[in-house]
């Protein structure tokens, strides 16, 4: 019986870039890759960081909806997808948490860092 709730493996989705960069975390995490850049340099420059920004989420890679009876409520227009809203509140959460941590490593700032 569990394993029938335990969810399958599936093709990672195309916002991973360089998946052969990609450490598989499924017996440490609750998700099938973790990526992290081998560069330790980078590694030890993003580790002395201490501000955060959490930029809008876009649900561009949403798969498509394949099942018959709700593709068709979406296209008669019965059934509103409301993307936007979704992003906005996922975004809204990602702050709320990071906020709410007890013991934060980072402060959130309303903007991304200029590049030199």
């Amino acid at each position: 019986m569990d394993r029938m709730l335990k969810a399958k493996p599936i093709a990672l989705s195309p916002f991973f870039e360089q998946p052969w960069l990609a450490q598989d975390a499924t017996k440490q995490l609750g998700f099938q890759k973790v990526w992290t850049t081998p560069d330790p340099q980078v590694l030890a420059v993003g580790k002395a960081k201490r501000k955060l920004y959490i930029a809008p989420v876009t649900l561009n890679y949403l798969r498509p909806i394949n099942q018959p009876l709700s593709s068709g409520e979406v296209a008669w227009g019965g059934v509103q997808r409301q993307q936007a809203e979704i992003a906005a509140r996922l975004r809204e959460e990602f702050v709320a948490a990071f906020r709410g941590s007890p013991s934060p490593l980072y402060r959130l700032v309303n903007g991304p860092a200029r590049i030199r």
